[in-house]
């Protein structure tokens, strides 16, 4: 009778955990008995970082998957919401779409805050992840892909470059953030391997727009070169005061103002001219790639004033996803993850070649240096193919291995 007890719950335990996984829409094959394959993206579509173009390069991917047949016979299906550059609305939104809507994957942008708020609900919930934004790095766990580059990309080729072609003094004027104050550190540990320093450091909340005190600061400093973190459209007024303020003996340098926000293209020429930055992609990008991206995506979104590194990043993310639910012939998260952890996922994208590291869940990547030229164009100085995301590498990180579901960054060290 003992034996048979035990027997009996173990059985109506292994009921309870596939009842539960079927609620979470984590049966195997994910929406099995669905007619469609649900993407679940979260996406600011209002507030200070509205934008539509994560909506319009998920939807421009997906639409190509559909039109090809599908995934796995069936169609995908979007179901996206607007997170309204919220934080805690990320991990409302990012619920809803778990629980309620059942989606089988979860795709987002936003800011790092944004991600480092939603990450821990994908986790709970075993739901698999993809970030469509460069960030700081370091992220580290099992249930999310980040599909933007990382620090070790694109400081190091920028600090290389300015330290060469412009100088050696770098002051940091940073939105007060985990991304402004991570990249900080990136710096100052890739500038001493080029002779370079960081002479001055300030970080300034999202909500300033009046930078007339830290422009000053930065004209009475021996900066040569100011490297720039701003978010949002207080945060954007910067570049309007920098180019009012005529400071012609300082270059500015950013990983995101000019590649994600392209300021080049919102201000007259030449005020911006020199300006540095290191990227994935931006839509200047002259091969044959990149020129057919830009028509597709204007002829599905004519009036997009620019389309930007984000826009690649999450085109590249839907196909990367699409190309690991095939190899897995099946939708469930677990076997999913175990395709895109074999080292042959790969896609050539518009800015070239990402493909996985299994081991970190981060991509190589091509990355270009950037300088802006007189008339506001973004020329490549220098490209870089395939370069590694080595940090967590470096770390002796496995996700395969283990989980440690956190963010390591140069401020533990």
């Amino acid at each position: 009778m003992r034996k048979l007890f035990k027997k009996f719950v173990a059985a109506a335990m292994a009921a309870s955990m596939l009842f539960s996984a079927a609620a979470c829409g984590k049966s195997e094959g994910g929406s099995a008995d669905s007619d469609t394959i649900k993407l679940g993206l979260v996406a600011d579509m209002s507030g200070t970082s509205a934008n539509t173009q994560t909506l319009n390069s998920v939807t421009l991917a997906v639409n190509e998957i559909n039109e090809s047949g599908g995934l796995l016979g069936k169609q995908i299906e979007i179901v996206s919401v607007d997170s309204q550059s919220d934080t805690a609305r990320y991990q409302e939104m990012g619920k809803k779409l778990i629980q309620e809507d059942q989606v089988d994957v979860l795709f987002t942008a936003g800011t790092s805050a944004c991600r480092e708020a939603i990450r821990p609900v994908a986790e709970e919930n075993e739901m698999l992840y993809f970030y469509c934004n460069s960030y700081e790095g370091g992220v580290a766990s099992r249930y999310m892909f980040l599909a933007g580059p990382v620090p070790e990309q694109t400081v190091d080729p920028l600090i290389s470059y300015a330290s060469e072609n412009v100088g050696k003094k770098i002051y940091c004027l940073v939105a007060d953030y985990n991304y402004g104050r991570v990249m900080v550190e990136w710096l100052k540990q890739k500038a001493g391997d080029y002779g370079a320093e960081v002479v001055g450091e300030e970080y300034v909340p999202q909500t300033v727009s009046d930078f007339s005190s830290s422009i000053a600061k930065i004209e009475q400093s021996d900066a040569d070169a100011v490297f720039i973190a701003m978010v949002g459209s207080n945060m954007a007024s910067f570049f309007d005061q920098w180019a009012n303020a005529g400071i012609e003996d300082k270059t500015l340098m950013s990983l995101s103002n000019f590649c994600q926000y392209y300021e080049h293209k919102k201000l007259d020429p030449p005020s911006l001219e020199g300006s540095l930055t290191a990227a994935a992609y931006m839509e200047e990008f002259d091969t044959d790639a990149s020129k057919e991206f830009v028509e597709k995506y204007r002829a599905m979104a004519p009036d997009e004033p620019y389309i930007t590194s984000n826009c690649a990043i999450a085109y590249n993310a839907v196909y990367i996803w699409a190309n690991a639910v095939e190899l897995a012939g099946t939708t469930d998260t677990e076997a999913v993850i175990d395709a895109l952890e074999t080292q042959d996922i790969s896609f050539d994208g518009p800015g070239g070649k990402v493909t996985v590291e299994g081991r970190t869940h981060h991509l190589y990547t091509d990355i270009s240096v950037v300088r802006i030229d007189e008339n506001h164009n973004a020329q490549i100085v220098e490209t870089y193919t395939s370069v590694e995301p080595s940090y967590l590498l470096d770390m002796g990180i496995d996700l395969s291995k283990e989980d440690p579901q956190t963010q390591y960054t140069p401020l533990d060290d």
